[in-house]
């Protein structure tokens, strides 16, 4: 029977140097960190700028616009609780 190795990785908080103090996150760890925030908001951006451009069209009507922003804040709320 073959065992399974699992590999901790250390989270940001428990990064420390040689000498014990904690050292700078390093530019991959950063990056790693708030490139997907990054990408979220910019797709975020264009959800909301595709609903204006369809709401100007006429594509959508009053009815359903009201309904998509009631919605879209009431997830924004539930994320950020």
């Amino acid at each position: 029977m073959t065992q399974k190795q699992t590999i901790q990785v250390p989270s940001e908080n428990q990064i420390k140097s040689k000498d014990g103090k904690q050292s700078q996150p390093n530019m991959d760890q950063i990056v790693a960190k708030w490139l997907p925030r990054v990408f979220i908001f910019v797709f975020i951006l264009g959800i909301i700028w595709a609903f204006i451009a369809a709401a100007e069209r006429g594509w959508i009507n009053p009815i359903v616009r009201v309904f998509f922003w009631v919605c879209f804040i009431w997830c924004t709320l539930l994320v950020r609780s």
